[in-house]
C-alpha cells in the first residue's frame, strides 16, 4: 500500500500562510526524516485542520485508526493568527507522535488506563507524569525544533 495523505477541514479561519500543498510536502518530508521510508509507504495520514471553534488547544493530537494501526488522524490548528513556523512546529510535533505509534515506541492500552513508552508502563493517575514531563512529549518538543530548523534550511521560501 503506498503512502496516502488526505486533508480535511478547510473552511472559515483557514490560514493562508501554510497552504495545503506545503502541508502535504512538509508531512511527507518529516515522516521520511523520522522513520524508514519502507514504513512510511504503509502509512495513511488524515491531516485535519481544526476550525477556530474546535481548537481547544493548538494541536489536538492523533488517533490510531480502529482497524489499521498504520492509519492516523493528525489534528493541527491552522488559525489565521498563527505564524507559518508555529503551524509547521505543531505539525512536526504531531508527526513525531505518528512515528512513536507506528514504530511501537508508544502505545496506549485499550482496556486499561495505561500508556507504554519505550517499554515502560505509565498508569494514568498513578505514575503518569504531568504533561510537560511526559518523556514522549519531551521527545516531540525536541524533534519539532530539529525538524523545523532542517526544513527551513532546505525550503527557503517555497513556491507552494
Amino acid at each position: 500500500m503506498p503512502f496516502a495523505l488526505a486533508q480535511h477541514g478547510r473552511g472559515t479561519g483557514y490560514n493562508p500562510k501554510v497552504s495545503w500543498a506545503e502541508f502535504r510536502y512538509a508531512t511527507k518530508w518529516a515522516l521520511c526524516q523520522l522513520m524508514d521510508q519502507r514504513l512510511v509507504r504503509h502509512l495513511k495520514i488524515n491531516l485535519i485542520h481544526l476550525k477556530p471553534k474546535s481548537a481547544r488547544a493548538e494541536c489536538e493530537g492523533i488517533r490510531i485508526g480502529d482497524n489499521n494501526p498504520r492509519t492516523f488522524k493528525v489534528h493541527v490548528s491552522n488559525l489565521p493568527t498563527h505564524r507559518r513556523k508555529t503551524v509547521l512546529k505543531l505539525l512536526f510535533h504531531e508527526l513525531t507522535h505518528v512515528k512513536q505509534y507506528a514504530t511501537g515506541q508508544l502505545w496506549d492500552h485499550e482496556t486499561m488506563p495505561e500508556t507504554v513508552y519505550n517499554g515502560r508502563t505509565y498508569r494514568r493517575g498513578k505514575n503518569m507524569p504531568i504533561y510537560k514531563n511526559q518523556p514522549w512529549e519531551k521527545e516531540c518538543w525536541k524533534s519539532e525544533l530539529e525538524l523545523l530548523e532542517r526544513y527551513e534550511k532546505m525550503v527557503d521560501k517555497p513556491d507552494f
